[in-house]
C-alpha cells in the first residue's frame, strides 16, 4: 500500500481537474484507540457508500497548515450537507501535540468544527505515505483515493475534484457557489526558512560562543542565525529557560528576513509574558502582530498561555531583522521562528 501511495505522490502535478487517475488505491482505515475531537471515532467502512471524505493531514503548530485551515473550514461549510466529510489528522511534530486537551483548545480557538483525530504514533501518516503539511487526500464514496495534494495552493482545482466526487456519489453540489480562488503570487517578496530552536533540528549558540565565531575568519552571512544568553537548556524540541528571568537578562534571538514573523512558544507550568523586541527596540504598534500587547511603559509583549504559534511582527518590507524573545519565568519554551512572505501572510 505504501509503495502504491508513494508512487501516487510522484504523479505529475499538471493532471487536469476531474481527470481519471491511473491509480486509485483504497484509503487506509482510521485505526482504533485514537483520540478524536469534534466527533466520536469514525471509520472508512462506516463512511463508505455514504460520504466523500477529505482526509487532511494538518499541524496546528505550522503556519502552512494554519493558512490551509481557512480553506478547509470553507469547504466544510459549503459541502458538509452536499456529501463531504472532512477529517483532520494531526500527526504530531512536537510531543505536546499528542495531548487531546490541547488539541481541543486549539480547534476551538481556530474555529474548526470538522472532526480531527490525533495520529500519535504516525501510523496514518505512514499508511498514506505523507511527506509534509498540509497534505490532502480525497476519498470517493467507494473508499478509493481519487485525488491528493501536498502543500498549499491549487485550491480551485481541488474544489473541482470535490464537486465531481460528490456528484458521482449522487449529491448535487450548489453550482451557484464560485470556487475558492488561489492567492495570486505576484510581488510576494521573500522570507527566511523556519528557524528551529531545539537541538534535533537547530543548533542555537550561546552569545559568548557566537561572538567568538563572528570574530573568526569563518563567519559568513548571519541569515537564520540563532543564539541565546542566560540560563537556558537546549533540549531536542526547544530552548527551555531554567530559572526565573527577574532582570530580563535571559533571551533568545533570531536573525531573519521577511514581512511577517511568528513564533511557536510554550509557557511552562503556567501562563507568562514573553517580551519581544526587533532590532533592539520595542515593537511599534504599526508593526505589531495580532498577539502583541503593550504595557504601561509601551513595552511589547505576548501573553503565552498555551503552546502554539503567536503572531509577533508585520514588517512593511522583507529586509533583515533581529528578533529577541525575553520570557519572564522558568519553564518558558521556544520551539521555532516561522516567517511568511507578503502574499501568504494575509491568510494567517
Amino acid at each position: 500500500m505504501k509503495a502504491v501511495l508513494a508512487a501516487l505522490a510522484l504523479l505529475p502535478a499538471a493532471v487536469p481537474a476531474w481527470a481519471v487517475r491511473p491509480l486509485t488505491p483504497p484509503a487506509p482505515e482510521f485505526q482504533e484507540g485514537r483520540a478524536w475531537v469534534n466527533a466520536k471515532p469514525l471509520t472508512m467502512k462506516l463512511l463508505r457508500g455514504r460520504k466523500v471524505v477529505l482526509v487532511a493531514f494538518i499541524n496546528t503548530a505550522s503556519i502552512h497548515s494554519l493558512r490551509a485551515l481557512s480553506v478547509l473550514k470553507e469547504w466544510w461549510d459549503r459541502y458538509a450537507l452536499e456529501g463531504l466529510m472532512v477529517v483532520g489528522v494531526q500527526s504530531p511534530e512536537y510531543e505536546f501535540q499528542k495531548d487531546p486537551l490541547l488539541l481541543r483548545k486549539a480547534v476551538r480557538r481556530l474555529g474548526v468544527q470538522f472532526p480531527v483525530v490525533i495520529d500519535a504514533d504516525r501510523a496514518l501518516w505512514n499508511a498514506y505515505a505523507v511527506e509534509g503539511w498540509p497534505s490532502l487526500y480525497l476519498v470517493d464514496h467507494r473508499g478509493l483515493i481519487v485525488y491528493d495534494r501536498l502543500g498549499e495552493g491549487s485550491y480551485t482545482e481541488f474544489e473541482g475534484e470535490i464537486r465531481g466526487a460528490a456528484k458521482r456519489a449522487g449529491y448535487k453540489p450548489d453550482r451557484s457557489l464560485a470556487p475558492i480562488e488561489d492567492t495570486p503570487m505576484v510581488d510576494c517578496g521573500t522570507a527566511s526558512e523556519t528557524i528551529f530552536a531545539g537541538s534535533s533540528r537547530g543548533s542555537p549558540m550561546q552569545v559568548e560562543d557566537l561572538m567568538r565565531r563572528r570574530n573568526s575568519t569563518f563567519i559568513g552571512v548571519r541569515e537564520r542565525e540563532m543564539s541565546y544568553q542566560g540560563e537556558w537548556s537546549v533540549e531536542p524540541e526547544a530552548l527551555v529557560m531554567k530559572k526565573d528571568n527577574k532582570g530580563r537578562s535571559f533571551q533568545a534571538s533570531f536573525v531573519y528576513h521577511g514581512p511577517r514573523a511568528l513564533a511557536l512558544m510554550g509557557p511552562g507550568p503556567r501562563s507568562q509574558k514573553f517580551y519581544v523586541l526587533q532590532d533592539e527596540h520595542w515593537i511599534k504598534p504599526e508593526s505589531a502582530g495580532k498577539d502583541i500587547r503593550f504595557d504601561a511603559e509601551d513595552e511589547s509583549y505576548v501573553e503565552v498561555d498555551e503552546p502554539r504559534v503567536y503572531d509577533l511582527v508585520r514588517n512593511p518590507t522583507d529586509d533583515p531583522h533581529e528578533l529577541v524573545l525575553i520570557p519572564a519565568r522558568a519553564g518558558a519554551r521556544v520551539f521555532e521562528l516561522d516567517l511568511s512572505d507578503r502574499c501568504l501572510a494575509g491568510a494567517l
